[in-house]
């Protein structure tokens, strides 16, 4: 049986990471993040972030590289821009893990395949008052700054398509300042009486343009064994590019993930 941390671990931050990453600016955006082993700082994988943009509506791609730079896992999120519960997928090409979130309103289905050879489970969830899907969380930290920043914490209904429910997280934001940039940091734990001895999630953000620059808690990505990893995750001046072509976008959303890493070598 599951201790409540390792539940907490599994449930809740195997969803938060991509969650935070999702950046305002212009109409479309092409980024990056490097994934560090959080005790030794070895690097375990890259995530490479496609942002397009067309009116009102938003579609944003990740694709989870190898160190050695080949694509083993892929998200891709629609829905409106500002959008805190937008459609997504997440698919594992090492495991066959899959998950994801579709439909809009009072009702959302959501989906779940644990391994390719594992059977398909989904369920329709009402959708509460205060629901964050996935990278909707950067959207609701953006509408909330303000108060966040006034230290009013807040709580969340952040869906787990793992466990095909929600989970109510409380978020408190603290300013600080992080070589001598003036930054924010927001952390979260699970709302429940015995969060305080649950592991704690931090996303640290620069006070002046609001971009993220590190994520440090249990990551959303498993090593290959299906375990989870405690992670720190930096956001680079130099892995910030220049607006993707239609053609990128596409490219990201169709190129093969490898079965695992290092299989092409």
């Amino acid at each position: 049986m599951r201790t409540p941390r390792r539940l907490f671990a599994l449930l809740f931050a195997a969803q938060l990471l991509a969650a935070a990453h999702a950046a305002p600016g212009p109409a479309a955006q092409h980024y990056a993040g490097l994934a560090y082993a959080r005790n030794s700082g070895k690097l375990l994988y890259s995530e490479e972030h496609w942002i397009a943009r067309n009116g009102g509506a938003q579609q944003h791609i990740v694709l989870y590289r190898c160190p050695d730079g080949e694509p083993f896992a892929r998200k891709r999120l629609d829905g409106g821009i500002g959008d805190a519960a937008p459609d997504f997928e997440f698919e594992d090409g090492r495991s066959g893990y899959l998950e994801g979130v579709t439909g809009h309103g009072g009702e959302r289905q959501v989906y779940v395949r644990r391994s390719r050879s594992a059977p398909r489970r989904s369920a329709q969830l009402p959708t509460p008052r205060n629901a964050v899907i996935d990278a909707g969380f950067d959207t609701y930290l953006r509408k909330h700054w303000k108060a966040l920043g006034s230290g009013q914490d807040a709580d969340v209904a952040f869906l787990v398509p793992s466990r095909l429910k929600y989970l109510h997280l409380a978020i408190r934001a603290a300013n600080a300042t992080d070589q001598g940039r003036p930054v924010r940091r927001f952390t979260l734990r699970l709302n429940a009486w015995y969060g305080f001895a649950l592991p704690s999630i931090e996303v640290t953000y620069a006070r002046d343009d609001r971009r993220l620059i590190r994520f440090e808690g249990i990551g959303n990505i498993r090593d290959e064994q299906g375990d989870t990893q405690q992670v720190r995750i930096e956001f680079p001046a130099d892995r910030q590019y220049g607006p993707p072509s239609a053609q990128q976008v596409e490219r990201a959303w169709t190129e093969p993930l490898v079965s695992r890493c290092g299989s092409k070598k």
